[in-house]
């Protein structure tokens, strides 16, 4: 594992008094989750950090449950059938 985070040095650019990673095709500075810093980031955090990395926008919702005969985008739920039938 060490020798992959060392790996990331080759693309770690100076930005702003720290560090920032260039995105897909290595074009331009890129701070999103999916192909830039706050991906990367975030990938050092879950493979080295002491507890586990979390973000609130990637955790399953709750359940709902919904009562078996409720009708809602004229669809009824608990059937096969559309509602009205």
């Amino acid at each position: 594992m060490p020798e992959l985070v060392k790996g990331l040095r080759w693309h770690a650019l100076p930005y702003a008094g720290g560090l920032a990673f260039p995105g897909d095709q290595l074009l331009r500075l890129s701070m999103d989750f999916a192909t830039g810093t706050a991906g990367v980031l975030f990938a050092l955090g879950a493979a080295l950090g002491e507890r586990p990395c979390k973000l609130p926008f990637l955790e399953a919702a709750p359940e709902r449950s919904l009562p078996d005969d409720t009708t809602e985008g004229g669809v009824r739920h608990g059937t096969s059938r559309p509602a009205g039938s």
